[in-house]
């Protein structure tokens, strides 16, 4: 999936940021998901990329032009690939 004119982000594709001046929100560029195997059960594995266009940035960065992307594991005793549908994910401290 590659969205790299986003215009609006939606609730379906939002990428935001909590910073300390506020808030950030970006579309996807791109979002890739895949499940693998571990001792303890699954890990269910996100890659998220912002898009560059469209987004709401802090005053601090706007003029910088640039675009976050993250990486989540959850790890998961069994695989429902619906559990995890309409929930937000959050990375404290990074």
């Amino acid at each position: 999936m590659d969205n790299p004119g986003a215009a609006a982000c939606t609730p379906e594709s939002r990428f935001v940021l909590h910073r300390f001046n506020g808030d950030e929100v970006y579309g996807f560029r791109s979002a890739v998901m895949w499940t693998y195997t571990t001792e303890r059960g699954v890990t269910l594995w996100f890659e998220v990329e912002a898009a560059p266009k469209g987004a709401r940035r802090c005053e601090d960065t706007a003029a910088m032009g640039l675009w976050p992307n993250a990486e989540l594991g959850l790890d998961l005793p069994e695989l429902d690939i619906n559990s995890p549908v309409g929930q937000e994910f959050s990375i404290p401290g990074t």
